[in-house]
């Protein structure tokens, strides 16, 4: 006779530790991948999901404690684990966001809203571009099947820091400090990947732009050449759209490997 549903998820106490690490994976994942419309409800939801998932397979490793006191250590432990792969792999899109401001500011989208600012523009909204961008991570994430994968790498994590450990967070300050910035400087490089090639045809154009003005000073004009370096700049980023979910891809596949 098979266990009941309930019964595979193990204890309370060790389903509440598996449910902290799930909690600090989904919270530092949607933070840093501009998750700004998943509520509380859709977080502790996804959060929920995971652990329920990953708890049958790792909840006979997870370390308990009858005290209430150090099982509360323990789920902040966990919550501060599942952050660090949160992070790791949300660096992603925040890397996305980051390439499409720096094509959207290339592309005089800044501009354009200093001089038309549109509802909202006072709390400062994300530029359109990185928007676009964070969609397009959102989308490759969801096209390689990236739940299953954050419950494949949740489930890893066991391995590498078993419950109540020190391997995830770090062994030392030193190591931690390392890891977090071996983390942004792939992220930095990876914006840069996905900006660069845009970036630099606008310089081109705008190049060519200048040249032609010294023939025709009405191009100098910036009011002139600002609907051009627009049109530019989004045509180029459609164009680049493709390229752009292929390096999204395999860094999703690198961070978070399906097996």
């Amino acid at each position: 006779m098979p266990p009941p549903p309930f019964d595979l998820l193990g204890s309370p106490a060790a389903f509440l530790l598996v449910l902290s690490r799930s909690v600090g994976l989904v919270w530092a994942l949607a933070w840093l991948a501009g998750g700004a419309g998943a509520g509380l409800r859709v977080r502790l939801a996804a959060s929920a999901v995971i652990a329920a998932a990953v708890s049958p397979l790792v909840g006979d490793d997870v370390p308990t404690s009858s005290d209430p006191l150090a099982l509360g250590g323990l789920a902040l432990y966990e919550a501060m684990a599942g952050a660090v792969l949160g992070i790791g792999a949300g660096l992603i899109a925040a890397a996305a966001r980051l390439a499409g401001e720096v094509i959207g500011a290339q592309a005089g989208l800044s501009a354009a809203a200093s001089i038309a600012p549109g509802p909202g523009a006072e709390d400062g909204p994300e530029p359109p571009l990185a928007t676009l961008g964070g969609l397009v991570a959102l989308a490759t994430f969801a096209a390689l099947d990236g739940p299953f994968r954050l419950m494949i790498a949740l489930a890893g994590s066991y391995r590498i820091g078993p419950a109540g450990g020190v391997g995830v967070v770090g062994v030392t300050g030193e190591a931690s400090l390392r890891s977090a910035f071996a983390m942004v400087s792939q992220a930095i490089g990876l914006a840069l990947r996905l900006a660069a090639p845009i970036a630099l045809a606008l310089l081109v154009a705008q190049v060519a732009v200048g040249l032609l003005a010294r023939s025709a000073p009405a191009l100098s004009s910036f009011s002139a050449w600002l609907p051009v370096r627009l049109g530019i700049g989004l045509l180029l980023t459609l164009l680049g759209v493709a390229g752009m979910a292929s390096a999204l891809a395999s860094a999703w596949s690198a961070t978070l490997p399906a097996g």
